[in-house]
């Protein structure tokens, strides 16, 4: 007699595939997560990419802020901290080796931190904005043989922190709301940061530089409303890498507001979170090894 096959729970969570898992470690992906526009939700994302990647997966994970409101630094070390004498993300802006040590999260041995400090502020108002940029791209290269993966939250807004970011990524995922101004600022990160890439292989041929691959995400998704509907179809219409898209779950803004991932809390739209989002999460890991076979 055949054994009944169990069906799966609406909530059961998605799992990512060993292959993936061993491609991550072989492969040491560095993903940025950018938009030009604020409050998409890139600290967000990659807060729980950061939870996920290393709680989840166990992978020796770094996080790198480019942020100068240190978003990302006080959703992990709360909103009095003290960095002493580790390196921050103003040290990847130079060509001198980084000689400080790196911060170790003090609940998590397999996450590690550099965060944004308040000389970063410093470095915009440089002269040398064309190289700027590409001194962290180095720095990050190195850093890849000591971590599995690499996670950069990069500021709102044009300028070298978010073009650096940007540039030292194998994957920028581009982080959505549904709207035109959202998608504008989207098609001008990749426009500018294909264009300096460009030039920097122009002006640097014994280089080539490459070139990031993008995937989009669609956040904060209502699918009860027809403009949302309409947008995602448009998106999906386009040439762009498009990723599942996160719906707009009101446990994930809390959350990040409690400093915890989505999958800890254990109401019943918390679950629907947690699985959307890791789904999500598993969709940019896969393409981040896709990028950097």
């Amino acid at each position: 007699m055949a054994k009944p096959v169990k069906k799966k729970s609406a909530t059961a969570q998605p799992q990512i595939s060993e292959s993936i898992l061993k491609l991550i470690k072989k492969n040491h992906p560095v993903i940025a997560n950018s938009n030009g526009k604020g409050g998409v939700g890139k600290t967000t994302f990659t807060s729980h990419e950061a939870w996920y990647c290393s709680e989840v997966l166990g992978l020796k994970t770094l996080v790198i802020d480019f942020d100068i409101d240190m978003h990302i630094t006080k959703v992990f070390f709360g909103e009095e901290f003290d960095l002493g004498e580790y390196a921050s993300s103003s040290d990847l802006f130079s060509d001198t080796e980084i000689s400080k040590p790196l911060l170790q999260h003090p609940d998590n041995e397999k996450l590690f931190f550099i965060p944004s400090d308040f000389e970063l502020e410093k470095i915009g108002n440089r002269e040398d904005e064309d190289d700027v940029s590409v001194f962290p791209y180095f720095h990050v290269q190195s850093l890849r043989e000591t971590f599995d993966i690499i996670l950069v939250d990069c500021p709102p807004g044009k300028g070298q922190y978010r073009n650096a970011g940007m540039l030292a990524s194998n994957l920028t995922v581009l982080i959505t709301e549904m709207s035109g101004i959202s998608f504008s600022a989207v098609s001008s990160a990749i426009k500018i940061t294909d264009q300096m890439v460009s030039l920097l292989n122009e002006h640097n041929p014994e280089m080539q530089f490459q070139y990031p691959s993008y995937l989009i995400v669609p956040n904060k998704y209502k699918g009860s409303r027809k403009e949302h509907r309409d947008a995602l179809a448009d998106l999906k219409a386009s040439q762009l890498k498009i990723s599942t898209e996160l719906r707009d779950f009101g446990p994930i803004e809390t959350s990040i507001n409690v400093r915890r991932p989505v999958w800890t809390f254990k109401d019943g739209n918390a679950r629907l979170a947690a699985k959307n989002f890791k789904e999500v999460i598993i969709n940019i890991l896969s393409a981040s090894v896709e990028v950097t076979k």
